[in-house]
């Protein structure tokens, strides 16, 4: 998309859990086809200490879409995303964790 186009959401909120435990919560991927609707299948095709390349089959109306997401993780603080795909564009995403309250942990993201 060019300059001032496309879509951004941002989203902020106390998760109820630890750093850790929000931490691992925020960076399994092995629920998210059994949690999303449409989402088929989840596959993470190369993982490191630090980042993931995860492919994710979809089912949106009649059409199907296989998106490969790269994923930074920063732990236990930090998650970023980018999708490159011919149909949806260039889209990105961060979902930052800071430890709030005892046991709980304040969450943002943002996506664009």
């Amino acid at each position: 998309t060019g300059a001032g186009e496309g879509i951004f959401a941002g989203a902020s909120f106390t998760a109820p859990a630890d750093l850790q435990r929000t931490w691992g919560l925020s960076t399994s991927y092995a629920d998210l086809g059994p949690m999303t609707p449409g989402v088929r299948s989840v596959q993470v095709i190369e993982e490191s200490e630090n980042r993931r390349v995860i492919a994710i089959e979809i089912k949106v109306l009649w059409k199907e879409l296989r998106l490969v997401f790269e994923v930074e993780q920063e732990p236990p603080e930090a998650v970023r995303f980018r999708l490159v795909h011919e149909v949806i564009g260039d889209y990105r995403g961060v979902c930052l964790l800071r430890a709030a309250e005892p046991g709980q942990t304040r969450v943002e993201m943002a996506t664009w």
